[in-house]
């Protein structure tokens, strides 16, 4: 349990002890806060021509009138921390399921791919025509170099061998350019 204080103020000219468990410095504004009521009460016209009862009642009507519109305020502040609370739940529920939807849609599209798209396109380096395949340019590059290498004078047709000489000089020069643009 709390150790209880007592603090001796000032109140309207008069040392007046306050106990309770709360700090000396919360007691001394209790006691701020009451001079400070009866010197607003003082600048009042007529306040001052008052029964000490009535200003007694006057004083006490004036704490209560600021007690409940504090509460007033605390409660609507209250109310909308709550109602923030709500939205903020409502907001962490759009997110989770709309995380879930990107789940959902990112597996779908994986599916989609891989139903739609099973062949992957690619360019073949002795036609340069875009076809189905499955190697990659890396791949078709080295089996390329390998017919190159090949004896175009084994060819049966004299021309035949020209022309496959002269295709072979053009894949060469087109292999050379993809190698030097994207590495070995």
């Amino acid at each position: 349990m709390a150790e209880k204080n007592a603090v001796k103020v000032l109140i309207e000219g008069k040392t007046v002890t306050l106990g309770g468990y709360e700090s000396s410095e919360y007691l001394e504004q209790v006691a701020y806060y009451i001079n400070h009521k009866i010197a607003e009460l003082r600048d009042m016209p007529g306040y001052m021509r008052q029964s000490a009862d009535m200003k007694s009642i006057l004083l006490a009507l004036n704490i209560a009138d600021d007690y409940c519109k504090a509460k007033e305020r605390a409660d609507a502040l209250e109310r909308d921390m709550e109602s923030k609370d709500g939205e903020g739940y409502e907001v962490k529920q759009d997110l989770v399921s709309a995380r879930v939807r990107i789940q959902q849609l990112e597996r779908e599209l994986a599916a989609y791919k891989q139903m739609h798209a099973p062949v992957q396109m690619g360019v073949d380096v002795r036609t340069g025509e875009i076809s189905p395949d499955y190697r990659t340019l890396d791949q078709q590059i080295p089996a390329y170099r390998e017919g190159i290498t090949a004896d175009p004078e084994a060819a049966s047709d004299p021309s035949q061998a020209e022309a496959e000489s002269a295709r072979n000089e053009k894949y060469a020069k087109r292999s050379r350019r993809y190698v030097k643009n994207h590495g070995n």
